[in-house]
């Protein structure tokens, strides 16, 4: 897939004057989907005598095994046969923001972090469920919270204005832990997805102990596409 790399450059001109050319600059990124994968053995005696539907039970949980190991990897992951978590990118984590507070995190921060995403983005914030509690006890120079409900059923709550996220794989707030990030998630990370499982039921192989066997697999990954995209903030030690 192509990646932007700079800025198509343009200038005023007078009558008749002869404007300026511009390049955009491009580069090849290459996303490769991997295999996501398990068995599950169930005795044919569990589905023929559960006093419930056995089988779509374990499908279900297989189904939330795989969403949780997707968002894992998004997050964390190391790009070696799995997904590039953005957390684990050098470029972005390189240029992450320290708080002006040892082991803490402040409104300031959260409205410091903003300002250091580019104009024309359409920002996000990202953290775990425990920040997200201390980011709403957060308070203003007027005694404001910084965090606003919305009265609208159809406008997210926001910090600072801005709209947020739930992902329970950002750190918690400690020292030298990147908790927060704001980026523009849609333009700035690209997920590869195959929607649907491909499911194999061998009750062949394992007969004689009258055992099946379902195999699921989901081919997908995700990567960084855009880095300028992201903002993270580090607390500082």
């Amino acid at each position: 897939m192509p990646r932007y790399l700079g800025d198509i450059q343009c200038e005023f001109e007078g009558e008749a004057e002869t404007g300026i050319d511009t390049t955009a600059s491009f580069a090849t990124q290459t996303i490769t989907p991997f295999r996501l994968t398990t068995t599950i053995p169930i005795t044919n005696d569990m589905l023929m005598n559960g006093s419930f539907d056995v089988e779509t039970y374990i499908m279900g949980k297989a189904n939330e095994s795989f969403a949780r190991k997707e968002a894992t990897a998004f997050t964390h992951g190391s790009g070696f046969k799995q997904p590039s978590g953005f957390l684990q990118d050098d470029e972005i984590t390189s240029e992450a923001m320290v708080s002006g507070t040892s082991g803490a995190i402040s409104g300031d921060d959260l409205l410091l972090l903003q300002g250091k995403l580019k104009q024309g983005y359409n920002e996000m914030f990202c953290m775990n469920r425990l920040t997200l509690s201390t980011c709403r006890t957060l308070k203003g120079n007027d005694g404001h919270y910084l965090w606003q409900p919305a009265l609208n059923g159809a406008t997210a709550n926001t910090i600072a204005g801005v709209p947020y996220f739930i992902n329970q794989d950002m750190p918690d707030i400690a020292s030298n832990s990147t908790p927060v990030a704001i980026a523009d998630w849609k333009r700035g990370y690209e997920i590869v997805d195959r929607a649907g499982l491909s499911i194999i039921r061998d009750d062949i192989t394992r007969k004689r102990q009258a055992v099946i066997e379902i195999t699921l697999h989901r081919y997908l990954t995700g990567a960084p596409v855009m880095k300028e995209a992201f903002k993270l903030l580090k607390i500082k030690a």
